[in-house]
């Protein structure tokens, strides 16, 4: 698939790299071919190589798929690789200048982390909500579509004439059914401290209730 590019394969696996249990490869490519051309690699030319690698993982017996995150309904992305070292305090590099790469990307990630624990308290304490980022209003509508096809292919299973795929259909609905809702990270903390406010106020309600039963029903 990188015909006319020049390209350095790197496999790492147990073997060869003690700090690895998970066999990965990297890739070095010069992004210009031999006719000087630059790489350019569409949105469905991608979804293409996604698709094509996990068929020669299945090929190879290794249990693999190529679903994107919205199909599964997974609206968050992860974080980065670099702050995935960070955060597990795991050195990039033995050079100094990885070290202080690191530091500093260690305190940016803290700053905003930070700035996001203030954001989400600032509107909860204030009863207020975070509006949608343009990414989330995008996922939504992404959401809405997906969530029409589903439906849409459940109820075709469902009308089939075969059990297995009666029971497809079935498993296609209750997994729908129980996605999370589409927010960013900040939404759904502030979602969840709402939801045990909202928790602790129905017990002391509870609790007076039964406070105020007792008093008016004293034992003799």
């Amino acid at each position: 698939m990188l015909d006319g590019y020049d390209y350095l394969l790197a496999f790492h696996l147990p073997g060869n790299d003690k700090k690895t249990n998970q066999p990965h490869c990297h890739v070095l490519l010069r992004t210009k071919n031999r006719e000087g051309k630059r790489i350019h690699l569409a949105n469905d030319e991608l979804a293409a190589m996604r698709e094509h690698f996990a068929a020669c993982l299945l090929k190879n017996g290794i249990e693999a798929n190529a679903t994107r995150r919205w199909s599964r309904g997974k609206t968050q992305q992860g974080i980065s690789q670099a702050e995935h070292h960070v955060l597990n305090n795991r050195r990039m590099s033995e050079q100094d200048r990885a070290r202080v790469y690191a530091i500093a990307k260690k305190r940016e990630l803290l700053k905003r982390q930070q700035a996001q624990v203030e954001k989400v308290h600032s509107a909860f304490r204030e009863g207020k909500t975070i509006p949608d980022s343009p990414s989330i209003q995008k996922t939504k509508k992404t959401r809405k579509t997906v969530a029409y096809l589903a439906e849409q292919a459940s109820r075709k299973l469902l009308d089939s004439p075969y059990a297995e795929e009666k029971h497809l259909g079935r498993k296609m609905q209750n997994y729908y059914s129980k996605l999370e809702p589409v927010e960013s990270a900040d939404q759904k903390t502030l979602r969840q401290l709402n939801e045990a406010k909202q928790q602790q106020i129905k017990r002391m309600q509870a609790m007076r209730k039964r406070l105020k039963k007792g008093s008016q029903n004293p034992e003799r």
